[in-house]
């Protein structure tokens, strides 16, 4: 009896219940008299508004996600522009000063020693910068992740064939199977395995000797990286900072794909676990389609050039 409020002018009474199913149920109810044959009569009117509470209630939990997603987006853009434009400006300057040394044929070699140690530090700062906002996003729950159906085999085989064009690496790329399909994003899969071989070489001495291999046991894959080459002693404090946070930075983004990392002997050693998927019914991307040409050297030359 939808009409009686308007008819009667009654005031209604909001009332939850919980029916024998446990769902909760909102309704409204109201008394009215009414005289009938010279006899007054009190009618109960109920209304059900169990469909329109829900509706408001979904509304309400729609504009907080909408709020709380623009709050996140917003805080993420002021942290990349507040930490990283001073620290782009202060390369820039560095850079031009340079640019202007040599232009101008001003060769003195303890200004230039200072400027290339200025710029070395500004490195190690913008990777710090971009890490910890990378960080950020993870904590957010903001770190964008597209996975979908990938050949992790042709995936890895594709970073160590980039990798092997640097003078003074070798690595060596093995598989006990052409095809393990994994559901990943391949843009952070590329990331992480391409800083963690620069991790590797950047400990290495001289040339760096690297062991690269995937091998997968029922649903499980392992992925190794090794250095067979003694680690090198003199990394400064900075640019191990630098590689600890990329390492923990790498470790969340496993997390995302129930993934795990070890790392042994100073980074001498590294293993990855990820889940394979084992029936192929659905339909394959090519992971390396995603990626922009150079992608795979510059997150590698990110560490491994500081």
């Amino acid at each position: 009896m939808n009409y009686c409020d308007l008819l009667f002018n009654m005031r209604f009474e909001h009332k939850k219940i919980t029916n024998y199913l446990n769902e909760e149920i909102h309704f409204e109810f109201a008394n009215m008299v009414l005289n009938i044959n010279n006899k007054n009569i009190i009618i109960g009117v109920f209304r059900d508004i169990t469909q329109n509470i829900n509706n408001n209630i979904i509304k309400k939990k729609i504009e907080e996600e909408t709020y709380i997603h623009k709050t996140k987006n917003d805080f993420l853009i002021n942290l990349s522009h507040e930490l990283k434009t001073p620290v782009n400006l202060i390369y820039l300057k560095n850079q031009l000063t340079r640019s202007l040394c040599e232009k101008n044929s001003i060769v003195d070699i303890g200004q230039v020693n200072l400027l290339n140690k200025e710029l070395k530090n500004i490195k190690v700062l913008m990777n710090l910068v971009e890490s910890i906002i990378s960080l950020e996003k993870l904590n957010l729950n903001f770190y964008e992740d597209n996975r979908d159906y990938h050949n992790i085999v042709e995936i890895l085989e594709n970073i160590a064939i980039k990798l092997n064009k640097y003078e003074d690496i070798n690595i060596i790329f093995d598989t006990d199977s052409e095809e393990i399909f994994v559901l990943i994003d391949p843009y952070n899969l590329i990331k992480v395995i391409a800083r963690l071989i620069s991790i590797v070489c950047k400990y290495s001495n001289n040339k760096a000797l690297i062991s690269f291999d995937i091998k997968q046991n029922k649903d499980k894959i392992n992925i190794h990286i090794y250095n067979k080459n003694k680690t090198k002693e003199n990394i400064t404090e900075n640019e191990a900072n630098v590689m600890e946070t990329a390492a923990i930075l790498c470790k969340l983004v496993l997390n995302l794909y129930c993934g795990k990392l070890e790392i042994k002997q100073r980074f001498n050693d590294v293993n990855i676990e990820l889940q394979s998927v084992n029936n192929i019914d659905y339909t394959l991307r090519n992971g390396l389609e995603l990626i922009k040409e150079d992608f795979i050297e510059e997150e590698f030359q990110k560490i491994y050039n500081l």
